[in-house]
């Protein structure tokens, strides 16, 4: 994750690679895919990939390079979700860390906040030092309401707008679409593939735009029962890592329990992205934590809890 965002300032520094297919403008400034996915894979996977860095790599000069990576990257891509996903994990595990059984930290943890405030400091640094790097840092701050004579919001809207239009615009537009498509029984069956306007569909077979929405994309595709489906699988795999959490807690396995946990707080900002993006299945970043914890659920307790299967 941390080698492919590099892709990103690469091509800030070099331009961009035409054949990722990117051609995206956002407060005057170019949206790069990276060789991750689209423009969003960085931003929507950022919480996910950060989470793991900063709770199960040892620290050391490496944890705060690739911490540094997946960071200015993330802010670097112009997406207003990679901002909330950097910080998602930061204040779950603050909050977890008054529990017991989820404590990462036994006492405070110095190293680690060394560590955090290098990196801090060194994603300031960047953003002073490159110009093109703090316009984009601009851009982002002005998305959230603060104002700036160098960042004029440009082919974008605010977080406030972005958040509505999630939430009620694109479903309502989507759920119209189904009707259309459908009659009523769509929204109980839902109208197939061509309902999400996503990159595994061809243009000519769009039913309808893109949700921004993974479970009213899920909606659309297979009606109520297979939304169902997939928030049943959800719990499931939550309601396992808690029952592992707390078997590793009685039993002394701190290693394991740590990595459970840091799965919890992975699952947390898995779950935060699903109301505002799609492609939390299929696009490589997000699918590999899918099938994660498909993973994690299928497998036995013996097999997870051994010490080589989660180092």
């Amino acid at each position: 994750m941390a080698i492919g965002n590099l892709s990103v300032p690469w091509q800030m520094i070099f331009g961009e690679m035409k054949w990722l297919g990117s051609d995206y403008m956002r407060g005057g400034f170019d949206r790069y895919a990276s060789v991750l996915g689209n423009v969003t894979a960085i931003g929507i996977s950022a919480g996910f990939y950060f989470a793991i860095i900063l709770i199960l790599m040892r620290p050391g000069l490496w944890k705060m390079l690739m911490g540094l990576a997946i960071v200015v990257a993330a802010i670097a891509s112009l997406s207003k979700a990679a901002i909330f996903n950097l910080a998602i994990p930061v204040v779950t595990l603050v909050g977890l860390n008054f529990f017991p059984r989820f404590r990462v930290f036994h006492k405070f943890p110095f190293r680690a906040m060394t560590g955090f405030t290098l990196m801090v400091i060194g994603v300031v640094s960047i953003a002073i030092l490159v110009p093109s790097v703090r316009g984009r840092v601009l851009v982002s701050l002005a998305s959230f309401g603060v104002s700036s004579q160098e960042a004029v919001l440009i082919d974008d809207v605010d977080v406030g707008t972005s958040f509505h239009e999630r939430l009620f615009q694109h479903p309502a537009k989507v759920f119209f679409n189904l009707d259309r498509v459908q009659g009523p029984t769509g929204h109980l069956t839902g109208a197939g593939f061509g309902m999400s306007s996503t990159a595994l569909v061809p243009q000519p077979d769009e039913l309808s735009i893109m949700a921004h929405n993974q479970l009213v994309e899920f909606w659309a595709l297979g009606g109520v029962f297979y939304l169902l489906v997939f928030l049943a699988f959800l719990a499931l795999v939550a309601m396992r890592l808690l029952s592992l959490v707390s078997y590793c807690h009685r039993h002394g396995l701190d290693r394991q329990r740590l990595f459970f946990t840091c799965m919890i707080v992975v699952m947390v900002s898995y779950g935060a992205n699903l109301p505002f993006a799609n492609g939390l299945t299929y696009q490589p970043t997000q699918a590999l934590i899918f099938w994660l914890f498909f993973a994690l659920l299928i497998l036995p307790r013996s097999v997870l809890l051994k010490e080589r299967q989660v180092v």
